[in-house]
């Protein structure tokens, strides 16, 4: 994801690790749609004013995703925004869903709806949640 309102930033692991292909959300027909990042300065805000790839080359095979948050539970729920994209794009999906927080977002129990996804685990500055 890129990251708004001071969200923790994993754009740095593009810089670091670039043996690795990396994919950004890019809103399509109003469905997350990850897209193939060619050049992180080659970004373009879309809807919501969230920062884009320009580029249309679809992923075809995600192991990882890091998700996004405003608050995440030690039971591994999150409250996002409240339009459900990151749930609807990974139901039914096996890939590994990563959240990363700061220690402040971390709340005892959140309880999920049915159509929540809970996350695989979630890395704060000094624990994880798995």
């Amino acid at each position: 994801y890129y990251p708004i309102h001071n969200e923790p930033n994993p754009l740095p692991l593009i810089k670091k690790l670039k043996n690795k292909t990396f994919y950004l959300p890019k809103l399509i027909n109003n469905k997350i749609t990850p897209i193939k990042i060619d050049n992180i300065n080659n970004l373009k805000k879309g809807k919501y004013n969230i920062k884009e790839p320009t580029s249309n080359k679809e992923a075809t095979t995600i192991d990882l995703a890091i998700i996004p948050g405003i608050v995440f539970s030690e039971n591994k729920h999150r409250i996002g925004y409240g339009k459900g994209y990151y749930d609807k794009y990974l139901n039914n999906k096996k890939i590994t869903k990563i959240a990363i927080a700061y220690n402040f977002q971390i709340v005892k129990n959140i309880e999920g709806e049915k159509h929540d996804i809970k996350m695989d685990k979630i890395i704060t500055q000094t624990r994880i949640i798995n």
